[in-house]
């Protein structure tokens, strides 16, 4: 994982699938698509679990964002009603370019094969965000990989989500140091 890169580091749904062969042009637009409007959900989910009691009611008032959140949940009724299988939890590192995981018994995962990824960014979250990935480097209890066929938008929202965790992250930490 590059150091330089802003990370964002937790335990978070993740499954992963062996591919053949990478997607097609019209599967790769589907994804793209879907992602981003997970992304989108994950950020106003995010964002709505992150708003003080002061805020909730200017919140409330304003009709864009209520008809926002009404739309949010009638997406995420739709798509928990789809949902199939239960996804075990990873500590993961996640950058715009890279993931990384850890846990014991990672055996089967070797250096270049194809993954399709599946990860759950928020815990109410029904939607995983989908990406292609390349193993780089692989063990019994860790595996790295680079992301693939991230079109711009995504990169942007995945950015600004790692962003905006990363950020909450230093916070905590400097409060638990400072004694806060």
């Amino acid at each position: 994982m590059d150091e330089s890169k802003i990370t964002y580091e937790g335990l978070l749904p993740l499954h992963w699938e062996h591919i053949d062969t990478p997607p097609d042009d019209d599967m790769l637009r589907y994804i793209h698509e879907h992602n981003i409007e997970s992304l989108k959900q994950v950020l106003l989910l995010d964002e709505f679990s992150h708003t003080g009691q002061d805020d909730l009611g200017s919140d409330l008032r304003d009709n864009s964002r209520m008809e926002r959140k009404i739309d949010l949940l009638l997406s995420l009724l739709g798509s928990m009603i789809n949902k199939q299988q239960a996804t075990s939890a990873y500590h993961v590192k996640l950058t715009t370019e890279s993931l990384q995981w850890t846990a014991s018994g990672l055996s089967g995962l070797v250096a270049q094969q194809q993954l399709m990824l599946q990860l759950y960014l928020h815990p109410y979250s029904v939607s995983p965000l989908k990406m292609f990935a390349e193993i780089r480097e692989a063990g019994q209890d860790y595996c790295r990989v680079k992301l693939h066929a991230l079109d711009t938008a995504e990169q942007e929202l995945l950015q600004r989500y790692i962003f905006l965790n990363h950020r909450r992250q230093v916070a905590a930490k400097r409060n638990a140091t400072s004694g806060i």
